[in-house]
């Protein structure tokens, strides 16, 4: 049989906000809405059998609304804000529901040099048409694939603390991230024994954490002469709820350069790169 596809997509998105931002002495008030409009679309066909063409429309539209508080006492440095999305998928797909992401972060300046922070955050990841699609590809007799229309978003919430250095010659920013997935839509296989065909879909089966480090070194060591290090170390653990499949391991990458200036016209630089392994999607 003649297997040749032949795929159409399209995309759209407009976005609409608008923020008010005030400040009373001690203290600033910001609040916002944002609306984002998205719109998908997917023509796919085989060039002999109408029976395995699919056409797809998907519409994602995110309603948000945030506020947020700044509170500044002598060295203290506070702000605290909280947003709620509302997400409508419809079209050929209808699902409807609503998430309250928190956020904080907090500065303290020791003296005029040092400082420490430390925050809490959290970010959602929406599942994107190719996972959403219902639609089976059976292009290969012994594999079949399709989407999950009941996919739902997945949370990573992130908990960071920071140490900053600012020395006239040296300066140095130190910070430590942990992080904790939730939700993660995972790939899927399951093997039909009496069809011997492998099938493969997307399930919200994945969790897990992240312990990240990152550091940036500055370092002057003459009028014209200068050395940067900037660097990021993270040990991941991600897995399924039922094992597999799996992410876990040590990823690093680090950028050292140096800077001469000669003239000042002119500018020498070198930069050595060390890129480790990334982690598996």
């Amino acid at each position: 049989p003649d297997f040749f596809q032949k795929n159409t997509t399209g995309t759209n998105e407009h976005t609409i906000l608008a923020d008010y931002v005030e400040g009373f002495n001690k203290v600033g008030i910001e609040s916002g809405i944002k609306a984002i409009f998205r719109n998908n679309k997917s023509n796919f066909n085989y060039t002999d059998s109408d029976m395995m063409n699919n056409t797809f429309k998907l519409s994602q539209d995110v309603i948000s609304a945030y506020t947020s508080l700044t509170y500044k006492i002598k060295s203290w440095g506070i702000k605290g804000g909280i947003r709620a999305e509302q997400t409508l998928i419809g079209d050929d797909i209808l699902q409807n529901y609503l998430n309250i992401v928190p956020s904080l972060a907090v500065t303290i300046q020791l003296n005029a040099v040092n400082s420490i922070n430390f925050g809490f955050s959290q970010r959602l990841k929406r599942p994107g048409i190719n996972r959403l699609n219902p639609f089976v590809d059976r292009s290969n007799p012994n594999y079949e694939s399709g989407g999950n229309p009941g996919l739902n978003a997945s949370s990573i919430n992130n908990i960071l603390l920071g140490y900053n250095y600012s020395g006239k010659i040296l300066s140095f920013n130190i910070g430590m991230g942990y992080a904790i997935f939730n939700n993660l839509d995972f790939k899927t296989y399951i093997y039909d024994q009496a069809t011997r065909i492998t099938k493969s879909t997307y399930a919200n089966i994945g969790e897990g954490n992240a312990l990240s480090t990152d550091i940036y070194v500055n370092f002057v060591a003459a009028k014209q002469l200068s050395f940067n290090l900037n660097g990021n170390l993270t040990y991941i653990n991600i897995k399924g709820i039922t094992a597999l499949p799996s992410t876990e391991g040590l990823y690093h990458n680090f950028t050292i350069s140096g800077s001469y200036r000669p003239l000042p016209s002119w500018r020498l630089g070198v930069n050595i790169n060390v890129i480790g392994k990334n982690p598996s999607s």
